[in-house]
């Protein structure tokens, strides 16, 4: 295991970390251009996960776009930890939500 400075000599993990909680914290502070960033970051991971569960591309594409917005709406009640394991937790309500409607 590696000891924690070692963690500091693996060039851009920290400063990608930092980054992307400066990018959620000025998302929470209502900055779009932010949030942006991190849809662009994320977006095809979390568009790959409704399009495994629902074999559609155009409703996989619906619920992506719901998730999205429902974690730009969200994203003040988001507490830390993973935003990657928080989106894809919205992106899976939005696919319980597409199989609710058919």
């Amino acid at each position: 295991m590696l000891a924690a400075s070692a963690w500091t000599k693996v060039p851009g993990l920290v400063e990608a970390t930092m980054e992307e909680d400066e990018l959620i914290q000025r998302a929470k502070e209502g900055d779009l251009d932010c949030f942006n960033q991190l849809v662009e970051r994320y977006q095809r991971e979390v568009y790959n996960l409704p399009l495994r569960m629902l074999s559609n591309a155009p409703a996989a594409e619906d619920a992506t776009q719901d998730a999205f917005l429902s974690a730009f709406r969200g994203i003040g009640k988001f507490r830390g930890g993973s935003f990657r394991a928080w989106l894809f937790r919205i992106a899976a309500n939005s696919v319980q939500m597409a199989f609710a409607i058919q």
